[in-house]
């Protein structure tokens, strides 16, 4: 099975890269990207780190001894004290917080086996670090999957109606986290302005695709591999869109990104920091960001390379950045 699980350690698994984030959640959230590469890195990866890293956090909790230990450096807390853990989950959560003109939510729950015993002073730390739900389930009876899958499609409105199909009679826990977000971009992209345009794929192949365009003014950074945009929705929140460079091997870029790339990430979610302006790519000096989704709900951005990027420092200069 794939890193977290493996048999091999972290380190081993990872050793060409070295995270450089503060943030436990930030190193574990892109490390996991990349194992998950490694298992298909031709796939189209759609996931949700934090409630990964809730989901395991849960079952860490109520971990021993060597799968304790292993979990722990899993999770990037190695290291750290109970005082420490608890406000890395706190921080955590505190994401997921209600949020005028967004639907933003965030639920826990562990279904135990009837013959499992937890002690009442860790039932108690889980619902009121994790605000978990705790129930016990027969799981040798078919009842407990449509709990299960009851349990995610309430969480999640109805998006997941089904988590999982059978389990084993010998299951003993099963750990869930449901992430539910709804909320309408700040500048809605306009209809009329979808056009099909050449996309081009990882492997290089050209299709055409419906793109959605839109000229505005984003925050923005960009270095020699990649580019990060940042698309504003109501609630205060922002999709950041990272993009390879046009000359850029795409499986590599995958592979190389890291928790650097998310403190980037954050760094342009942040309203203090800088905007920058784009535009119609025709039009000398400015850019477009072009968004698209191809028949199998698959989506794409891109910044049009021919286009020039210009930042409108504090002296009211242009200065230029080519994409």
């Amino acid at each position: 099975m794939p890193w977290p699980f493996s048999g091999k350690s972290a380190a081993a698994l990872n050793g060409e890269r070295l995270e450089s984030s503060s943030w436990p959640r930030t190193r574990f959230a892109f490390r996991l990207f990349r194992a998950l590469l490694r298992a298909d890195d031709s796939a189209n990866i759609f996931i949700s780190p934090p409630s990964v890293m809730l989901c395991l956090a849960l079952v860490h909790e109520l971990a021993s001894g060597e799968t304790r230990q292993s979990m722990a450096g899993a999770l990037e807390i190695a290291g750290m004290d109970q005082a420490g853990i608890e406000l890395e989950i706190s921080s955590l959560k505190s994401a997921f917080s209600a949020r005028t003109g967004a639907e933003l939510s965030l639920a826990n729950a562990l279904f135990f086996a009837t013959h499992a015993q937890v002690a009442p002073v860790l039932q108690t730390q889980l619902r009121a670090l994790y605000d978990a739900e705790l129930s016990s389930l027969d799981f040798s009876r078919p009842e407990s999957v449509r709990t299960i899958n009851a349990w995610v499609a309430a969480r999640t409105r109805g998006k997941i109606p089904l988590i999982v199909r059978e389990l084993p009679s010998f299951t003993a826990l099963v750990a869930l986290d449901a992430v539910y977000f709804k909320s309408s971009w700040l500048t809605p992209f306009r209809k009329g302005l979808t056009r099909d345009k050449p996309f081009r794929t990882a492997s290089g192949a050209v299709k055409q695709v419906p793109m959605m365009r839109q000229a505005g003014t984003y925050r923005y950074y960009e270095d020699e591999h990649v580019q990060v945009a940042a698309l504003p929705y109501h609630g205060n929140l922002s999709a950041c869109i990272l993009l390879p460079r046009a000359d850029a091997e795409v499986p590599r870029f995958r592979q190389s990104l890291s928790s650097c790339h998310g403190q980037a990430s954050q760094a342009v979610s942040d309203d203090r920091r800088s905007s920058l302006r784009y535009g119609d790519p025709r039009r000398v000096g400015e850019c477009n960001l072009v968004c698209g989704m191809d028949r199998r709900s698959r989506m794409s951005c891109q910044l049009t390379q021919s286009s020039t990027l210009y930042h409108a420092p504090a002296s009211g200069r242009n200065q230029g950045f080519p994409l």
